[in-house]
């Protein structure tokens, strides 16, 4: 138990000292988790909350097609490399 802690605060460290912006969505595309750096890039981009599992958020459509075809592949084990202008 004490191992998992370690290794989960080391997870958590190195994901939010990063400067990218990090986040997992589950086969629903849900989002699951994301670090500071997603976060504030939702809401200064489009000035909504960041909405996690089960919730619900007015993301603009374009967007939303965009990243459920990234999330497909990603899910079916397809490497991905891309940049997105922010």
């Amino acid at each position: 138990q004490e191992k998992l802690k370690v290794q989960t605060a080391k997870l958590n460290s190195i994901i939010e000292s990063s400067s990218h912006l990090i986040w997992t969505v589950n086969e629903e595309f849900e989002l699951t988790s994301f670090n500071n750096n997603y976060f504030e890039a939702i809401i200064n981009n489009y000035d909504i909350m960041p909405a996690m599992q089960g919730d619900s958020h007015d993301m603009p459509k374009e967007s939303n097609s965009f990243w459920e075809d990234k999330y497909r592949q990603a899910l079916a084990g397809a490497p991905l490399n891309f940049e997105i202008k922010l």
